[in-house]
């Protein structure tokens, strides 16, 4: 295993804030754990906010992807309705000239079938 060095970058003003902190009274209490304090939690609120927003956009734009895929399968539902529709108008026309072309033909048939009867006898 390979682990790199890291140099380190501290400040004059880290390294002056340290022992501020170090030669006050307490170390874990006092002004700048009380400073740290207030903008860690400024910071945490400012995240959860965030995070809150975020939520809401992203419960808003999944509701309007519902919405529309919603709306989608009610228009493919009609849309295969009618196409099932078209397609059983379209057998039943089709029937009915079929069955007119084969009654026509029949009696083009028949008459034929007559005029040779005739013809030959």
């Amino acid at each position: 295993m390979n682990i790199e060095f890291y140099k380190h970058n501290i400040s004059q003003k880290d390294i002056d804030n340290v022992v501020k902190v170090l030669h006050s009274l307490f170390l874990t209490t006092g002004e700048v754990v009380d400073d740290f304090e207030k903008r860690l939690n400024s910071k945490i609120t400012e995240i959860k906010n965030e995070l809150e927003a975020t939520k809401t956009t992203t419960k808003n734009t999944l509701d309007k992807i519902k919405d529309t895929m919603n709306e989608n399968r009610r228009e493919l539902v009609e849309i295969t309705r009618q196409t099932q529709d078209d397609l059983k108008k379209l057998a039943r026309d089709n029937h009915s000239k079929l069955t007119q072309q084969i009654n026509d033909m029949n009696s083009n048939l028949k008459a034929l079938i007559q005029r040779l009867i005739d013809l030959y006898s």
